[in-house]
């Protein structure tokens, strides 16, 4: 097998088409990423990639990473799209945004975002032991249940709006 550099898109000795390999995702838990996080575990993980809990060294303060998938290091839209979610996520101050610490690349090419770590539950957990954000309920005997699910409707649905409106302020790209 041969080896080629990366910028090269052809064989230098055949003009034939060069096809790279991505190298496979690998777990990250354990290892220090850009020489700056500790990855100490995995949070969840998507279509675009994974996102980490870990410690900054430097700071000794725990954030979430986000990693982008290996499989996507070559899809310019995919880059495209990670980098201006690092931009435009790092210029909002919204106190119910998470506040994005760093983004970076390593030599290998693991592209990363380092963000605020919040504790608690994700929405997707709230949803899936409490129930849909439902303002009405069937029954009156659910009266206090159904004034409690409108305030959490309405305050989340408070700090949705309140970022969504900064970032149209910025005129910051809603994707």
């Amino acid at each position: 097998m041969k080896h080629f550099d990366a910028g090269e898109g052809v064989c230098p000795e055949d003009g034939s088409m060069l096809v790279y390999k991505v190298p496979e995702e690998e777990d990250l838990v354990g290892r220090v990423v850009d020489g700056r996080y500790k990855v100490t575990g995995l949070i969840a993980e998507g279509g675009m990639g994974r996102v980490y809990r870990a410690t900054q060294l430097s700071m000794d303060r725990t954030v979430a990473l986000k990693v982008l998938k290996r499989s996507l290091s070559s899809d310019v839209n995919a880059l495209r799209r990670f980098q201006n979610e690092a931009r435009a996520s790092s210029s909002l101050k919204n106190p119910h945004t998470v506040m994005v610490l760093d983004f970076g690349q390593e030599p290998s090419g693991l592209l990363y975002l380092a963000m605020e770590f919040v504790e608690g539950s994700s929405l997707a957990a709230c949803i899936r032991e409490e129930g849909a954000f439902a303002a009405k309920r069937a029954s009156q005997s659910h009266e206090l249940s159904e004034r409690r699910s409108r305030s959490r409707t309405k305050h989340t649905t408070m700090q949705v709006t309140e970022t969504l409106a900064e970032g149209l302020k910025r005129e910051l790209k809603v994707v």
